[in-house]
């Protein structure tokens, strides 16, 4: 979320509060998330302003920004903005983003275009400071094996024993039969009329 604002051209957002990871990641991007010092104040803003913002040059963590709102009509307001930004995170948004600030670190680290090569841990004295080199990572030489691998012995496999296969019978229920008892035929005795 806070890189698609980045490359939709965004320099800062304003709001009444942000979520804590949010504003991290727009600080990571190089954006200003700043915050009204006063929640009323979000009411001045209209839709067709301008906006400037005084006071980055003396950016500094717990000093407020001004923001200079140019409305349509001509007048103006000047609204006071927060900040939580450190030290470190200033570093990151003057060199526009963190990533951008790791790189151009990597890039002093290097002389006439080669990466020193540090060898040990050592102190060098510079401007009165005492640095410590640390060792670089260098990639291992492959090396090859001096004895070809034993191979394996196989054993021999032995071969698998075939079961009887048991059969399943399907058991049907057994129906009791029932023979039919006889019907009983009535014969009608039929009068003879004289």
């Amino acid at each position: 979320a806070a890189m698609e604002q980045r490359f939709l051209g965004g320099k800062a957002i304003i709001t009444k509060s942000f979520a804590r990871i949010h504003e991290t990641n727009l600080k990571k991007q190089g954006m200003l998330p700043l915050t009204f010092a006063d929640p009323n104040d979000y009411d001045k803003i209209q839709e067709d302003d301008t906006f400037d913002l005084i006071g980055l040059k003396e950016f500094a963590p717990g000093k407020q920004l001004k923001l200079v709102v140019k409305h349509s009509d001509g007048s103006t307001d000047e609204i006071w903005l927060n900040h939580s930004f450190n030290a470190g995170q200033i570093e990151w948004f003057k060199a526009g983003g963190a990533l951008n600030l790791i790189a151009s670190s990597m890039k002093k680290k290097t002389v006439n275009g080669k990466k020193k090569e540090v060898k040990g841990k050592k102190k060098i004295r510079k401007e009165g400071k005492i640095i410590r080199k640390k060792k670089i990572a260098q990639p291992k030489k492959k090396v090859a094996a001096k004895k070809p691998a034993k191979k394996l012995s196989r054993k021999p496999v032995k071969k698998a024993v075939k079961k009887p296969v048991k059969k399943i019978v399907k058991k049907s229920s057994v129906k009791k039969v029932f023979k039919a008892k006889p019907k009983k035929v009535v014969k009608k005795k039929v009068s003879k009329k004289k």
